[in-house]
């Protein structure tokens, strides 16, 4: 339950500084960038806490790959729209999990695999 709690909260730091920042921004990278920049003291957070079920700083390497998943699923989004500009607030609020909730899934399940 530890995996999703983190992942929950990467999602949820992402996802306010995304729109804290890219709402007001002039170029649509910096809210992604933003929320990315959020991430990483997070992450120092959980590492230095040694939040289960990860041991230390392994939690490093989950937080990248949500760092480059939550974009790419942003994309994703706009993709499966007729437009990339259409009204959809369901799936602008799950955007960040299209790619990252499953590839979260699996390498959680075989980080625990190995480390054990």
């Amino acid at each position: 339950i530890g995996a999703l709690i983190i992942l929950l909260v990467f999602v949820m730091a992402y996802d306010a500084s995304d729109f804290i920042v890219g709402s007001g921004a002039s170029s649509a990278i910096e809210g992604p960038v933003a929320g990315m920049l959020m991430m990483a003291p997070i992450a120092v957070g959980f590492a230095l806490l040694k939040v289960p079920p990860f041991r230390g700083a392994d939690i490093a390497t989950f937080a990248v790959l949500a760092m480059v998943a939550f974009p790419a699923g942003q994309i994703l989004a706009s993709a499966l729209l007729p437009k990339a500009s259409y009204h959809a607030p369901a799936l602008r609020r799950l955007d960040t999990l299209l790619i990252a909730a499953p590839a979260w899934a699996g390498l959680v399940g075989l980080y625990l695999v190995n480390a054990t």
